[in-house]
């Protein structure tokens, strides 16, 4: 009974091959009966390297399309996944600015701080990054990434949180990629033009004392 049932299963199998080998020699005659009479072996032999010469180049530029497609789908692929964990980073980082209970998770400050300005250093640390990730993905280019520093940097806590952080940032880059590595130049030209144009604006002088309105 399972002999049958093993000849039944390779029966399909031996078929195929059985044809396959059929056709294979029956080929050339069945070219010969298709062909014009006039048209010979030779002539037919001649028609089929033309087209293998033709296909060549074809077929060889789209296997270079097909590689350079898989290239950029793993480019692509890499970049979400960098976008990803820098998103979950970042609100990690912001949850604990709300909750400053959650700020001793993070490392501790790399000078004397208050609890206060730890959480600033936190949400610029965000900031910076947010504008690195997009400066990578193409999002804001070299002009726009070097304004926005310029007008942060002219704060306090802007300017100062790049001086205490860019041996940091440079020593990430140097092992990062060019993007990386532009970036960071980027700040630090920024730096050099927010303190050229002269002392930082204090945290106490960006708003206007508040004024309590008095009722008539």
């Amino acid at each position: 009974m399972n002999k049958g049932r093993r000849i039944s299963q390779w029966a399909p199998w031996v078929a195929a091959c059985t044809g396959i080998t059929i056709l294979t020699f029956a080929i050339p005659f069945i070219l010969t009966l298709a062909a014009p009479n006039e048209m010979k072996w030779g002539l037919l032999s001649d028609i089929s390297q033309t087209y293998g010469a033709v296909s060549i180049p074809l077929s060889g530029a789209a296997l270079l399309g097909i590689a350079w497609s898989l290239i950029l789908q793993a480019r692509q692929l890499r970049i979400e996944n960098a976008d990803r964990s820098r998103s979950s980073l970042r609100e990690l980082l912001l949850q604990s600015v709300e909750d400053p209970a959650l700020l001793v998770c993070w490392e501790p400050p790399m000078y004397p701080m208050t609890r206060e300005e730890y959480r600033r250093t936190a949400f610029l640390s965000a900031i910076y990054n947010g504008w690195r990730a997009e400066h990578a993905n193409g999002m804001i280019s070299d002009d726009i990434l070097r304004y926005a520093a310029v007008r942060t940097m002219r704060g306090e806590a802007g300017r100062n949180h790049w001086k205490n952080t860019r041996a940091v940032w440079h020593t990430e880059a140097s092992s990062s990629d060019r993007k990386f590595r532009r970036f960071v130049t980027i700040m630090d030209e920024a730096l050099n033009i927010a303190e050229a144009e002269g002392p930082p604006v204090g945290l106490g002088d960006y708003f206007l004392p508040d004024q309590i309105r008095q009722e008539p």
